[in-house]
């Protein structure tokens, strides 16, 4: 969980002057450069990205989890958006 704190959002604040029990929210740093802020004892107990946990924004990996659904993409239906993580984010995530 250490690797995922942001050091530049929380400076000076660094890990080693919290606790595992701290509702202090800060700021994390998941693999792929997303930001967010959460509590420590949250992140303690499990929280994780919510870019993947929120189920509003779950469809926004179908292009990293299925790429192969992007071959069934219609480009030409859909001109308005460059790929299908940005039409999902514009509908909301429902996909419509």
């Amino acid at each position: 969980m250490a690797a995922q704190w942001d050091s530049s959002k929380n400076a000076p604040l660094t890990p080693d002057q919290v606790t595992a029990r701290s509702k202090k929210e800060v700021w994390w740093r998941c693999k792929h450069g997303h930001t967010w802020p959460s509590a420590i004892n949250k992140r303690v107990r499990g929280d994780g990205c919510p870019y993947y946990t929120d189920h509003s924004n779950k469809l926004g990996s179908v292009a990293e989890e299925r790429p192969a659904l992007l071959e069934e993409w219609d480009y030409t239906l859909h001109k308005a958006c460059k790929d299908l993580l940005q039409c999902v984010n514009q509908s909301g995530g429902n996909g419509q």
